[in-house]
């Protein structure tokens, strides 16, 4: 694991800013190592969320004895993980590109999160929940351009 140096973790705890939401709606990362004092939108860890999620459901969805059921689902569920897996690179360093894809992101998001909730299983509601709400944010994100 990554420490501060010693220097840096006085810095750190001297400004009292180090990962917290500014007024431009950023997460202020100043005085974290290695960082540089570089902003984070917030949805960025909404978009890793929904990533992570869709990325356990297609392994969860590929051991179930109904598989060929969820073709769909599964087709949709890595189709959003790896969208949101771009998205998350270009918010992180700031691409022009961003709020376009996340556009495209919300209407991923959008269909798969419609996809899940088809499903009564828990895992599948869940899912849909963190799609959908991440389709929201993308969507949000996109229009305030």
């Amino acid at each position: 694991m990554y420490q501060m140096m010693p220097s840096q973790a006085g810095k750190a705890g001297k400004t009292g800013k180090a990962g917290k939401t500014g007024k431009t709606g950023m997460t202020d990362m100043t005085g974290m190592a290695g960082m540089g004092g570089m902003n984070f939108p917030p949805l960025l860890h909404t978009v890793h969320h929904c990533q992570i999620i869709c990325e356990q459901m297609v392994t969860m969805m590929l051991g179930t004895p109904n598989v060929s059921a969820r073709r769909t689902q599964i087709l949709l569920l890595r189709d959003c993980a790896t969208i949101c897996e771009t998205l998350n690179a270009y918010l992180a360093r700031n691409s022009p590109l961003a709020q376009m894809t996340a556009a495209l992101c919300a209407q991923i998001c959008e269909a798969c999160g419609r996809e899940c909730a088809r499903f009564p299983d828990q895992a599948s509601q869940h899912c849909s929940q963190v799609c959908l709400n991440c389709a929201r944010e993308c969507m949000a994100f996109a229009g305030a351009a």
